[in-house]
């Protein structure tokens, strides 16, 4: 079989804007850059957080906020990063011409879930698109290789480094070899496994289980987050989210009228929301369509029209926000766990980094709304810097033609002589995203878990043992195969939880317990098993500490 190999200083596997922003960095650095992406970019983020109010916010507030969101288990290392490197991010991207909300006395964020000031930066309601814009263009003039419809199959470690990927392109399923200096997993989360999701419909988790194939460690993976107030609109496939809207003091009620979420949501964090909401709708208190209600039909129509997105949105799904209330319900948005890393992006594999979605201990048991556009920004960035710095004093990053032969062995083992049945692999995936959504979804209990976890290791077994003889279908067996894995991350690390913290809430053990469970687990690959260890986090605090 040949297969074409290409070289590069720093490559990226992922089309995000964790990918651009560590792309932007590297090249900056002066280091030759590479990006594998499935697709383009998502562009929803629609804010990020930032301590811009002087004498109102500080890192140490934005600090705290986080660690107590988390659930106080969130690595406080890169928490006390990602806090004092997301200002650089505003001057960043004002340098390149995109400029945030002010008002007559400065930056004009908004308070959005889970913070206790407001620190959401916006333009208009179109952020995301105007950051992937200015990447792009920066991208473009620094000369940086971007090669679309792009699949990794294996990461390549040569002397316990990271030293490049098997990767197929996926509109003529040729296999190609990756060589480089310095890795950055940029590849986002893991949405699509749950039934309900807002994610793009790649985002299988196919990053993590790269990592942990060749013994990286993984964190926190049982700790998936949950956007309370998606929009409901039945026969409709676009979606969007309300959550920005909350500044707007919407009034939130359940199918029977009656206004149910404590503090009118303030203060209050995605994971406590989207329980309040699955628990009236649990109790027969929901909406027609399965959710609740989002009114803002007392809200002037001044104060909507900077979501100029949003009312765009509203208007192509029939809705008229200031005649009725719009129906909303939790969906999968985001995952805290991922790939561990330090302050510099760096994996526990040397050459390995990884950003963004992908990585986890930034946030942990739960994030700030608004986090996860920092996260992607700041660690973007520290990945690139951090990954062209150690290129930069890399040797040698030949690849033994034993390593490549090693690699083809995990495509190569699905080999067959008949065609795959696509209703079998469709039948998996049906099963784990419904399994996973009832199972280890909003709420969860013993019996569920052990449920799902037997169910994920039986059809991984069927997985298995399908064969196919061309390499697009072999490609399709092994990404199930990676869906099941960190499906069982996800379970096993929820089973091993035996209490209720942040967006991890357990109906047999409802109450947080810090004096047996204020760490966090540990999930890797040991003789070809998964593992889960137990961290004891060092300087941990119950209370929130100082400025």
């Amino acid at each position: 079989m040949s297969i074409i190999t290409k070289t590069t200083d720093v490559l990226i596997l992922g089309g995000g804007t964790a990918a651009l922003r560590a792309g932007v960095a590297a090249s900056t650095a002066g280091v030759s850059t590479t990006i594998l992406r499935k697709g383009p970019p998502n562009v929803w983020i629609v804010a990020f957080n930032a301590p811009v109010l002087e004498g109102i916010d500080s890192p140490g507030d934005y600090f705290n906020d986080m660690v107590r969101q988390g659930g106080f288990i969130s690595d406080f290392d890169l928490v006390s990063t990602l806090t004092s490197e997301a200002i650089k991010q505003v001057h960043f991207f004002e340098e390149h011409g995109i400029s945030f909300k002010h008002g007559k006395k400065g930056y004009a964020p908004r308070l959005t879930s889970g913070n206790r000031i407001p620190r959401s930066l916006y333009t208009t309601d179109r952020v995301g698109p105007e950051m992937i814009s200015c990447m792009g263009r920066l991208l473009r003039e620094q000369k940086v290789s971007i090669k679309s419809n792009r699949s990794a199959i294996s990461l390549l470690i040569n002397d316990g480094r990271a030293v490049g990927v098997l990767a197929v392109d996926q509109k003529n399923w040729n296999l190609e070899i990756y060589q480089a200096k310095a890795v950055i997993l940029a590849t986002g989360g893991l949405g699509r496994l749950y039934a309900v999701s807002n994610n793009n419909p790649n985002l299988k988790g196919d990053g993590y289980v790269l990592a942990y194939r060749v013994g990286a460690d993984l964190v926190d993976m049982e700790f998936v987050q949950f956007e309370p107030f998606w929009v409901i609109v039945p026969g409709m496939k676009e979606t969007n989210g309300t959550s920005f809207l909350l500044d707007d003091g919407p009034r939130i009620y359940n199918g029977k009228g009656e206004e149910f979420i404590p503090f009118k949501g303030i203060g209050l964090g995605k994971a406590e929301l989207s329980r309040e909401i699955f628990l009236q709708v649990q109790t027969g208190k929901g909406t027609p369509n399965g959710g609740v209600y989002f009114d803002l039909t007392h809200v002037t129509p001044e104060k909507l029209k900077t979501h100029a997105r949003f009312l765009a949105f509203c208007k192509r799904a029939g809705l008229d926000l200031s005649k009725e209330p719009l129906e909303v319900g939790p969906t999968q948005h985001h995952m805290m766990g991922g790939v561990r890393i330090d302050p510099k992006a760096r994996s526990t594999i040397p050459g390995l980094f990884a950003a963004g979605e992908v990585a986890g201990g930034v946030h942990g048991a739960d994030r700030l709304a608004g986090n996860s556009g920092t996260d992607v920004l700041v660690y973007g960035a520290l990945a690139g810097q951090y990954a062209a710095e150690y290129a930069k004093a890399s040797g040698d990053t030949s690849i033994p033609s034993q390593i490549v032969s090693d690699s083809l062995m995990v495509l190569d083992r699905f080999t067959g002589n008949e065609s795959l049945d696509q209703n079998v692999i469709n039948n998996i995936h049906i099963k784990l995203e419904n399994m996973l959504w009832a199972n280890a979804g909003i709420v969860r209990h013993k019996t569920g878990l052990e449920s799902a976890l037997d169910e994920i290791l039986g059809l991984r077994n069927k997985t298995l043992k399908l064969r196919a003889k061309e390499i697009s279908e072999q490609v399709q067996i092994l990404e199930l195969e990676n869906h099941l894995l960190v499906a069982e991350m996800i379970t096993r690390g929820a089973l091993l939880r035996e209490e209720s913290r942040g967006a991890h809430f357990r109906s047999d053990f409802p109450q947080r317990d810090d004096r047996n469970w204020l760490r966090s687990i540990m999930t890797y690959q040991q003789k070809s098993e998964m593992k889960n260890a137990i961290l004891k986090l060092e300087r941990v605090r119950s209370e929130p500490v100082g400025k």
